[in-house]
């Protein structure tokens, strides 16, 4: 078997997240995202900070 283009650059040009997050947070804390709604009737998540809400994350 013969190729010809082999392109093993899997990340150039690519518009994915920033990071890769894990969050874990004690049994009698529930997990909540941070979910904001605006007036016009769309929202917007913001990423939980390290400690908020007793939810903590490590990131990749």
């Amino acid at each position: 078997m013969k190729i010809n283009n082999l392109n093993l650059d899997y990340y150039s040009d690519f518009l994915g997240e920033i990071e890769i997050r894990f969050y874990t947070n004690s049994k009698n804390i529930p997990f909540q995202r941070n979910i904001q709604k605006n007036s016009d009737g769309t929202s917007v998540e913001y990423q939980l900070n390290q400690g908020e809400n007793g939810i903590y994350f490590f990131s990749l």
